[in-house]
């Protein structure tokens, strides 16, 4: 089994880091470039998430990333030290009414949509001051369209 630890800085620009060095970590790992692609999404979502809403009160804390990669299999866990979720669950996973003009489609509300179908075993709970989120990716699933 490999590893990735990282902690970084609750801002735009360390999550853009960080997803730079899971991608070459999973590629030295010999995961696949749609297996990278996929997992970078769904970082990218979970991370930027972070920064928008847990951190969006006050200074950015840290946020703390382990991957434990087995095969073609990743297990996640992501702490941070912000604001909890709204009443303390995850966000569901809905889809937008896209029966509407063009000019009215909603720019954003995808990310979690996009997290719930791609992410196995997603789990959220608020221990103390921190929150947690875990899941799991694997390629039988990461690489089935939405």
């Amino acid at each position: 089994m490999q590893h990735i630890n990282l902690t970084l800085p609750g801002n735009a620009l360390a999550v853009r880091s960080a997803l730079e060095t899971i991608l070459e970590q999973l590629k030295a790992f010999g995961f696949s470039g749609e297996n990278c692609s996929v997992t970078e999404l769904v970082m990218a979502e979970v991370m930027n998430n972070i920064v928008e809403h847990a951190y969006a009160n006050g200074d950015p804390g840290p946020i703390l990333i382990s991957i434990s990669a087995n095969g073609s299999h990743l297990a996640i866990e992501i702490i941070d030290h912000g604001d909890p979720m709204p009443r303390y669950s995850l966000p569901q996973a809905t889809l937008t009414n896209l029966d509407c003009p063009l000019d009215d489609l909603p720019e954003g509300g995808w990310g979690w949509l996009i997290i719930h179908e791609i992410a196995e075993d997603l789990v959220y709970s608020r221990i103390g001051a921190k929150n947690h989120l875990s899941f799991q990716l694997s390629s039988k699933r990461a690489l089935k369209a939405p």
